[in-house]
């Protein structure tokens, strides 16, 4: 993959620091990014490359993965990696355009257009990129303000156009519904 190497920066190791402490020193800076909304593709990057080299045994990881999980969520990164690759300096560092670019029908998403055709994936597969990186900003962004992580993830499984009072509703049908 053709990726930029100032996009994806390796943990800088101090002076007797081991591969641990400097990817767990990485997974922090962009924890703390994520949280404050400040999440970029070049740190979706550093992520990759870190989950590509130690798998399971990266820090912050919610738990174990199948082998077939980590194959799986290797070749997503691989699939992502060769997009982002091929977004601008600004575009890397700046989400927001790209997700702008979404909303820019009438003018069929520039900007994704010129990515699915450099980087060799279908637009929807890059729109589907985009639109799950912008979830995953959001996500972390509500987290951090203090709900509920079940709640965040359950109302990002929701269907389009659903309202979080129509959510509400129906996760207390089911729970009356269940008794």
């Amino acid at each position: 993959v053709d990726v930029p190497a100032e996009a994806a920066p390796a943990p800088v190791r101090k002076e007797g620091e081991g591969d641990n402490a400097a990817v767990e020193r990485m997974v922090q800076g962009v924890d703390a990014r994520a949280q404050s909304g400040d999440l970029t593709y070049d740190d979706f990057l550093a992520m990759g490359k870190t989950f590509n080299e130690m798998g399971n045994a990266m820090p912050g990881l919610p738990g174990q993965l199948s082998a077939a999980q980590i194959q799986e969520t290797k070749a997503k990164f691989k699939k992502h990696e060769k997009i982002v690759a091929k977004m601008t300096e600004e575009e890397r560092t700046d989400p927001q355009i790209m997700f702008d670019d979404l909303k820019d029908t009438a003018n069929a998403c520039p900007r994704v257009q010129r990515i699915a055709l450099a980087s060799g994936v279908t637009e929807k597969e890059v729109a589907l990129f985009v639109a799950e990186f912008e979830g995953i900003r959001e996500s972390t962004m509500r987290i951090a303000a203090g709900e509920d992580p079940d709640a965040v993830n359950e109302s990002i499984g929701a269907p389009p156009g659903s309202s979080r009072a129509a959510r509400r509703a129906a996760k207390k049908a089911g729970k009356k519904g269940g008794k």
